[in-house]
């Protein structure tokens, strides 16, 4: 067991109502928490295509497409950089790196620079074509995002359940006398809730407390007043 931590005892009618308030708080917040995420959902869908590509569209991601693309030899380059050569089409010349071939854009005279008849990548290029790759990037994910938005985004919803929980009973004598014996040799019957009301003020003896057995709580070998079993809770929600 934990230091510092000890097995607590609860009431039985404790035990079971925060049970059962614990298992509904936690289905409620479930609740909240899907529909919470589906509303945000809902409105990322709405964002503009670069609004989306820039909040959803890393740098990281658009470097592997990049690579995917436009390889540089082996590992994680690419030819995508300031200052790499770039060949444009001409007669029966193709463009390297195909950049219009796969990605549909033309470059304009901006986002090139000479240098000695020799056609380079410009900074103003690199960035245009950066953007070009997030844009696509985010349209293939908004594009299904929009699609979940309009026929409807799943919903998990809980039919029914089951708890089990072992655990230890032990009859406690609330007047710390121990349980006396009636004339047939049974303890006497515990106080229930209908005993209770008919009686008017009077308060039951004995109480039943029980404690959760797992292995950190092994319970002690039992005796007449206490004993181990199982509280099996099946729920459904409605």
């Amino acid at each position: 067991m934990a230091a510092g931590r000890k097995p607590v005892d609860l009431g039985f009618a404790e035990f079971a109502a925060q049970l059962v308030s614990e298992l509904h708080e936690a289905l409620l917040f479930a609740q909240d928490e899907q529909e919470t995420r589906r509303a945000k959902l809902a409105d990322f869908a709405a964002l503009p295509l670069d609004q989306f590509a820039r909040r959803f569209v890393t740098n990281e991601q658009v470097d592997a497409e990049l690579v995917r693309l436009f390889p540089a030899g082996r590992g994680t380059a690419h030819a995508i950089r300031s200052g790499a050569a770039y060949t444009p089409a001409a007669g029966k010349r193709a463009e390297a790196p195909a950049i219009q071939a796969k990605l549909g854009l033309r470059l304009a005279p901006r986002d090139l620079k000479l240098r000695a008849k020799r056609a380079e990548l410009a900074a103003t290029g690199v960035k245009t074509i950066r953007d070009a790759v997030r844009a696509r990037l985010a349209e293939a994910r908004l594009k299904t995002l929009r699609q979940a938005a309009t026929t409807g985004m799943p919903r998990l919803v809980i039919d029914s359940g089951r708890v089990n929980v072992k655990l230890s009973f032990r009859l406690a004598d609330l007047e710390q006398t121990g349980a006396r014996p009636t004339k047939s040799g049974f303890a006497v019957p515990l106080t229930n809730l209908a005993t209770l009301a008919a009686a008017g003020s009077g308060k039951p003896r004995y109480r039943l407390l029980v404690r959760q057995v797992n292995e950190e709580t092994m319970p002690v070998p039992p005796t007449d007043g206490t004993g181990i079993g199982e509280l099996d809770l099946t729920f459904k929600t409605i």
